[in-house]
C-alpha cells in the first residue's frame, strides 16, 4: 500500500503564503502534526522524503531511516513563492 503524507505546517503555511521550493522548517504545530501522522500511519516498510527540510522533519517523526529523493521535491511557484495566495494573479 502506498500512503502519501503532506509535511506539517510551516510559518509560511500559517500565514497563507505559497512555499513552493522555499526551504522552510516546520513550526511548533507542524512538529506536532508530523508526530500525530506518524502515530496514525504506524510502522512503515519504506519512507521517502523530498530534499526540503519540512519534508525531512516530517519523515523524522516516523523514527526510521528514510530516503531523500529529489524527484519528490515540491512544485516551484517561481516569482510567486512567499507571496500570499490571495495576491497571486488569477491568470497564473
Amino acid at each position: 500500500m502506498l500512503i502519501l503524507v503532506r509535511h506539517g505546517r510551516t510559518a509560511l503555511n500559517a500565514t497563507g503564503r505559497l512555499q513552493g521550493r522555499l526551504d522552510e522548517p516546520l513550526d511548533d504545530l507542524g512538529h506536532l502534526q508530523a508526530k500525530a501522522v506518524a502515530e496514525r500511519v504506524g510502522p512503515v516498510d519504506d519512507l521517502v522524503a523530498s530534499p526540503l527540510i519540512r519534508a525531512q522533519q516530517t519523515a523524522d517523526a516516523f523514527g526510521v531511516p528514510y530516503l531523500v529523493d529529489d524527484r519528490w521535491i515540491e512544485l516551484s511557484y517561481g516569482e510567486y513563492e512567499g507571496m500570499p495566495v490571495g495576491e497571486v494573479p488569477s491568470e497564473v
